[in-house]
């Protein structure tokens, strides 16, 4: 079974004492006390691609892609969730929350335009304004009946059959909300900057708007670059008579007269420089004032509605204010600051905080447990927290029983009373009119799967989850804290143990004999794709190798140097083996959140919330290494700068070509030829890494056509190594990330093919290796190597696993079969990774995701001396020879080969290779057609052709029409 179906029947564990961490004032915020022993799940769990669990409680409900809001009809009937994902809207999504029928019982049937072609095919029953569509969407769903249906912004959904006319993309993003009475829901448009006003009646959902607003993007209109204002919070006032919208771009609060429609407009600041980036908006009982969470500025905004709108003052709430509530009586507004794990108490009144609320699902947690969402119980009573990053809904209470009527306890009386069990990254959390049930929706649902049916991209292939759970009580709370606590360390308690000589340390810091890190990073595949064929060449059983052939592109032939590392070495060479594993998974979906994970650990609420926004023609300016986008614990270049200077220097690092985590806007906008950090009006929080720690050297930077042999040879010279390592007066740094994205490959619109791109970037790090492991480095060196992310990839386990190969003296080198090469099985993560890095550095956990991962202990041999290594341990690697089509160039496939490649060429110069990953299936497509020419496609990528249109737009084009 893949990963999001395994399901573990587990003991029930222990109430783990004390909920919430301990902050400090400075900037790593967290005091790293010992985590409790982990405790075994108190219920059935679903294993995340990160190793975590999620048991989620109370009935479900399926819902479309990242559902990111929620609201419930005054009758308490319908609770609506706006799925907020990355695909193309009506008939384009990938099937987001649909599945084959072998797989359960999901609310969308697959269908495509009648007579759209395909590869000369014919695609039947489509085009259909009935058909589902379930990346942009509305998923409502009859609390009473437990239906759900799917409602999207026709006339602006996707159609296939009306490719390049009006009415072309349907758009959602985050804001949705009934009017008082029940009859109309109001849904922002994000990246149209449109307001959705759909008629309800008996329980129905009208299909198309009775009215739809359009917004002015507020953004200025010689830049049209910059895309949409992008509409995303959304509110009504109690009297119904005004709409509220927030546009992040902008920083512009809208007020919208729902009898005529007629918009005012408050501005925050200058758009884009002001740096507000505006997202929650919530109104007092009265109707009179307004707030407004301030997302980049890290306050609140009150909002004075009577008469001329105006902002009355700002209040500094925590870092990245993302959600907002109000007690029933108005006193008390609660605000969700997702990066700093707080809920701040405001008194609003005085307008000033009250309290401030530390939340962590564990004891001595660090940075990650991301509130993104915030509720309280009408009788004031009870506040509900989602932690999104912890899978979890605080419930806070008052620590005195006795609060009367609908009055809220004393701001500094709440504490957290227990967690409540939820699927993955929790997203918005409400309460029935009755405060006796929560609903809870979930954007990442249950997880992955396998891309090998109906999906091919990770970022579509999770449905979301609608929870509704009976308030808890002070039993449920028990149950559930412990099921919350002991799922976040499964991912740990499930793995293999550290060996009592193990060279990695038990603690960050301790003794070993690694002096010397190297992380490479490189780009986009799956465990599959590469060493899917390792099994049957190794003479192994899919038990020892859990590989499937059938999905192999770049097989031997093509990474010698990958499968030498691996053990399978091409017939005429004879190589040390070293480990690798094939239960390793990518933590994230895409590049701009794997570039977070392998340097930070960690992606933020507001990556999480816009990536699939960047990755869809729905005009979200590019903003994904700004500062506002950082984690809070920044990342490992934060941690080795620390390190280098508590050692007086003696520790060294060096980052070549990562621009993630620098905080340095001034070497990022060097290292991607831009003219500058994209929100001038955030401040760094992180560390400026010296330029002197930073090289961007040929081929190790974000240059996707880049023969990164060149990248190797700049990079060895640049440390003093030769080859055959001869070394120089320079040294290799203590830790060492380096960057080699050459194998994401372009089709045959680069340069060289894809197997070329490919067969280069595994020379590349096979002449590292043999460098290295010629050195005088070699016996206290630890290289460790892994993709970004794996995405688009065919891969029958799950679309989230990834490729990692350890190599050093201490690797294991042997399988239990005693054929050359360890295969771990142990289910590890990018996370893991770091961790491991962490302890052998001397790093402090970035965030809880390091913190709480499984370090490669399995990966290892259990020697932690110098004098313990044999010789065959400490034998060197020679790169492989290369293959015949090392060099081979797209112009000179062209002229050898069938009439396939002038197609898969012409397929090629339509790839949306501007930005990161937005190819989508299409590119992985080509790889295929170009590896097995002649072939039948895979019926997967069969299917995600039928359902993908080339991305293109033009940013002047907000609605998707001409």
């Amino acid at each position: 079974m893949h990963i999001a179906t395994r399901i573990r029947l587990l003991a029930c564990g222990t109430l783990l004492a004390g909920l919430s961490g301990v902050y400090l004032s400075a900037a790593r915020s967290w005091s790293p006390a010992p985590l409790p022993a982990a405790a075994a799940p108190a219920a059935p769990g679903v294993v995340l691609p990160n190793g975590r669990l999620v048991s989620p409680v109370g009935t479900r409900a399926t819902l479309g892609d990242f559902p990111l809001g929620l609201a419930l009809s005054p009758d308490g009937r319908l609770a609506v969730a706006i799925d907020s994902g990355q695909g193309f809207g009506l008939n384009k999504g990938f099937n987001s929350y649909c599945t084959p029928a072998n797989q359960g019982n999901k609310p969308c049937p697959y269908a495509n335009p009648a007579g759209y072609p395909l590869g000369g095919a014919l695609i039947a029953g489509a085009g259909s304004p009935a058909t589902h569509a379930p990346d942009q969407s509305l998923s409502v769903v009859d609390l009473r009946s437990g239906g759900v249906a799917s409602v999207t912004a026709q006339p602006t959904s996707y159609d296939p059959a009306k490719i390049g006319r009006p009415g072309t993309y349907n758009y959602f993003f985050a804001g949705v909300s009934f009017s008082p009475d029940g009859t109309h829901l109001y849904a922002s448009g994000g990246g149209n900057d449109k307001v959705y006003d759909f008629p309800v009646a008996n329980g129905v959902v009208a299909p198309r708007p009775l009215h739809t607003i359009q917004l002015s993007s507020g953004l200025p209109s010689f830049l049209p670059f910059l895309g949409a204002g992008y509409s995303r919070g959304l509110a009504i006032t109690p009297d119904g008579r005004t709409l509220l919208v927030t546009q992040e771009y902008s920083n512009s609060l809208y007020l919208i007269d729902t009898a005529g429609y007629a918009v005012r407009t408050l501005q925050f600041g200058l758009a884009l420089l002001g740096g507000q980036y505006p997202a929650a908006v919530t109104v007092a009982p009265d109707s009179r004032t307004a707030y407004v969470a301030l997302q980049g500025a890290n306050r609140v905004a009150v909002v004075g509605l009577s008469g001329a709108p105006a902002i009355r003052r700002t209040i500094a709430v925590g870092d990245h204010p993302v959600a907002l509530a109000l007690s029933p009586d108005g006193t008390q507004l609660y605000v969700a600051n997702a990066n700093s794990d707080t809920l701040t108490i405001v008194a609003t009144r005085s307008a000033t905080v009250a309290a401030t609320v530390p939340l962590h699902a564990l004891p001595g947690e660090a940075p990650g447990s991301t509130p993104d969402a915030v509720a309280a119980s009408p009788d004031g009573r009870r506040l509900y927290v989602a932690l999104a990053n912890d899978n979890a809904v605080a419930v806070l209470a008052p620590k005195t029983a006795a609060v009367a009527g609908n009055a809220a306890p004393e701001p500094s009386a709440w504490a957290l009373a227990g967690l409540i069990p939820t699927g993955w990254y929790p997203s918005a959390v409400a309460v029935d009119r009755a405060g006796t049930t929560i609903h809870i929706v979930s954007a990442k649902g249950l997880g992955g799967g396998p891309i090998t049916s109906t999906f091919s991209y990770d970022g579509n292939n999770m449905p979301g989850l609608l929870q509704s759970v009976p308030a808890p009580d002070a039993s449920a709370l028990g149950a559930g804290t412990a099921t919350v606590q002991a799922n976040l360390r499964y991912v740990d308690a499930a793995s293999i143990p550290r060996g009592a000589h193990s060279p990695i340390p038990a603690t960050p810091g301790g003794p070993t004999p690694i002096q010397h890190v190297l992380l490479i990073v490189r780009e986009n595949r799956t465990f599959d794709q590469v060493l899917g064929d390792l099994g049957p060449d190794q003479g192994r059983t899919p038990a020892q190798v859990d590989g499937q052939p059938s999905n192999t592109i770049f097989g031997r032939m093509v990474t010698p140097n990958a499968h030498a590392l691996a053990g399978d070495p091409l017939p005429s060479t004879s190589d040390p083996a070293f480990a690798t594993a094939d239960a390793f998974y990518s933590d994230g979906e895409a590049s701009i959140q794997g570039h977070y994970w392998t340097s930070s650990a960690f992606s933020s609420d507001y990556v999480e919330k816009s990536w699939r926004q960047y990755y869809s023609p729905r005009h979200r300016l590019q903003d994904p290494i700004s500062s506002l986008a950082e984690p809070r614990s920044c990342s490992i270049f934060q941690a080795a700068l620390a390190r280098q200077r508590a050692t007086g220097g003696r520790f060294t690092f060096r980052d070549y070509g990562e621009v993630t985590g620098l905080a340095n806007p001034a070497l990022i906008a060097s290292a991607l030829q831009v003219p500058g950090n994209a929100s001038p009006g955030v401040p760094e929080r992180c560390t400026a890494i010296p330029d002197a720690n930073v090289s961007f050297v040929a081929g190790s930077n974000f240059n996707l056509d880049a023969d990164n042999r060149v990248g190797a040879k700049a990079f060895l010279a640049d440390v003093g190594l030769g080859a055959n390592g001869a070394a120089t007066t320079k040294t290799l740094p203590s830790f060492t990330y380096l960057l080699l994205s050459g194998d994401h490959t372009g089709g045959l619109s680069f340069k060289d093919t894809p197997r070329a791109r490919v067969s280069q970037n595994d020379a590349a790090v096979g002449t590292i290796m043999q460098a290295i492991s010629h050195s005088p480095y070699w016996s206290s060196t630890a290289i460790f190597v892994m993709e970004d992310d794996s995405q688009d990839g065919l891969d029958h386990r799950d679309g989230h696993r990834n490729l990692l190969y350890v190599i050093s003296p201490y690797a294991k080198h042997i399988g239990p079969d005693g054929k050359p090469g360890y295969i771990s099985h142990v289910h590890l993560d990018q996370a893991s990774v770091l961790a491991t890095i962490d302890r052998i550095c001397g790093f402090p956990a970035i965030s809880a995701y390091d913190q709480l991962a499984a370090p490669l202990y399995d990966l290892f041999q259990n020697k932690d001396t110098i004098a313990a290594l044999s010789p065959s341990d400490l034998a060197p690697f020679t790169v492989q020879p290369a293959p015949s089509f090392v060099d081979e160039t797209s112009a000179s496939y062209l002229q050898h080969h069938t009439a396939q490649a002038a197609a898969a060429a012409a397929e090629s110069r339509s790839l949306a290779l501007g930005a990161p990953d937005v190819a989508g299936p299409q590119l992985e497509t080509i790889n295929w057609q170009l590896a097995h020419p002649g072939a039948r496609l895979p019926a997967p990528l069969v299917r995600s052709m039928s359902a993908w249109r080339p991305y293109a737009f033009r940013s002047t084009d907000r609605d998707g029409t001409p």
